[in-house]
């Protein structure tokens, strides 16, 4: 008969037992034996208790904070997912309040925001349930996480949730439809164009930008003309449909922008977004062009400084370079009055070469030099000079001044510059963007 090594040894064991312990009783004072299932227990215990206090740590810093910044929600995100359903039931609770206060909405958001990320299994049939039965907020917040899962598939649920009684879920659902409904979302949010609520037709607006429509353009710039026709206007309402016509751009947008811009009270971001959208309109349909470059000199003007620099770029960019002169005509009539206003040269070589004047900059740097024989800044002039340089399409002198830099990361100058590309498709130039050695 063949002893398996497994028999062997329990055979031993046994053995070994029956010598420790021969039927008598343990020896007075000997520890008694543990019973491991208790001691399971608590340490399951221990381990619960630990990982709902880091939920609880997290929750916390999520309703302390008013950042919703992706970095900031990330981290959380990330935080939750390792921690499993003691995390999803704590998120859910912070969700779900009745608390108006804006930390208790805000923790809310930041919750729904974080829920949505965690790839969580089976997590939207959490979050359909809680936007079915769920407080105010909590059924407001489960719509939003809904549509952040970008599934199509929810469809049918937020166009239920589009009946719901509370303004918030509502336009929360609107929203979502635009972020997973692609052209199945289009007629289901039309209508809500014509609302009373300013709030509602601008997270309208917002959702048809989403999802690209293609047959309510006209009806979003009908909607837009009739704000800006009103005094006074919802900000929110106007910002939506620019950013509708920066995404979706037509030749009918044109008149909108134009008004937008013409208005001395409009935020100086908005002017700056219309701006962009004029632009976008004129890359896309050729034939309005001329009306923007016409809207854009009209404009000019009258607009704050970052606008105006975005208007003369577009004009630029249309054939139009009065407006470069128009941001310029300070610093030129310095210049003007003393040649030798070494600061003024240097401030209008900057905004030459923003605008691919390159040698325009290129004379103000070298003139500027002739009097500043000791420059305070020689990286940004040297950085400066090579763009001049490589505009121009003299490489040779490009790459003299790239090796001059010190502080810049110079494998990143082809990305952060155009002017720098034609370059590396030259192996003369090219070793100029290498990393240093020693780095």
């Amino acid at each position: 008969m063949i002893v398996s090594p497994g028999c062997t040894l329990a055979v031993v064991s046994c053995m070994f037992a029956l010598t420790q312990n021969d039927g008598a009783s343990p020896k007075d004072g000997a520890p008694p034996a543990k019973d491991l299932v208790a001691v399971a227990k608590a340490e399951a215990v221990r381990e619960r208790a630990a990982i709902e206090a880091r939920v609880g740590e997290i929750v916390g810093d999520l309703r302390k904070s008013s950042d919703e910044s992706l970095g900031f929600i990330q981290t959380g995100i990330d935080a939750l997912a390792k921690l499993g359903a003691p995390a999803v039931r704590a998120t859910l609770a912070v969700m779900d309040h009745v608390d108006a206060d804006p930390g208790s909405i805000n923790a809310g958001v930041n919750a729904a925001k974080a829920i949505a990320r965690s790839a969580i299994p089976g997590i939207t049939d959490t979050l359909k349930t809680l936007g079915t039965s769920g407080k105010r907020f909590g059924r407001r917040n489960a719509v939003l996480a809904l549509g952040l899962c970008g599934d199509a598939s929810l469809v049918p649920f937020l166009t239920e949730k589009l009946a719901d009684g509370e303004p918030e879920v509502v336009r929360e659902a609107v929203v979502a439809l635009g972020r997973v409904g692609a052209d199945q979302a289009e007629p289901l949010l039309v209508p809500f164009l014509q609302s009373a609520d300013a709030g509602l037709v601008a997270a309208t607006i917002t959702a048809l930008a989403e999802s690209k429509a293609k047959n309510s353009a006209a009806d979003v710039v009908a909607r837009l003309q009739k704000e800006l026709g009103s005094d006074p206007h919802d900000d929110a309402l106007v910002r939506a449909g620019v950013t509708f016509l920066e995404k979706c751009p037509l030749a009918a947008g044109v008149a909108p922008l134009e008004q937008v811009l013409l208005r001395g009270n409009t935020e100086v971001g908005l002017r700056s977004q219309a701006v962009a959208a004029l632009m976008a309109t004129a890359r896309k349909e050729t034939t309005a062009r001329k009306e923007v470059l016409r809207v854009l000199r009209d404009a000019i003007k009258l607009l704050p400084r970052g606008p105006m620099r975005d208007a003369a770029k577009g004009m630029n960019e249309l054939g139009d370079d009065s407006g470069v002169k128009i941001v310029t005509e300070d610093l030129d009539r310095q210049i003007e009055k003393s040649g030798s206003n070494v600061g003024a040269r240097y401030k209008r070589a900057d905004l030459l070469l923003d605008f691919g004047k390159w040698k325009e900059a290129n004379r103000d740097l070298k003139e500027a030099l002739k009097v500043d024989r000791d420059p305070a800044d020689p990286e940004w002039l040297n950085l400066a000079l090579a763009r001049s340089y490589a505009g121009m399409g003299r490489f040779s002198d490009a790459s003299k001044h790239v090796t001059k830099l010190e502080k810049t990361d110079v494998t990143q100058l082809p990305t952060l510059y155009p002017e720098f590309q034609p370059m590396l498709n030259d192996s003369r130039y090219e070793k100029a963007f290498a990393a240093p050695s020693g780095k």
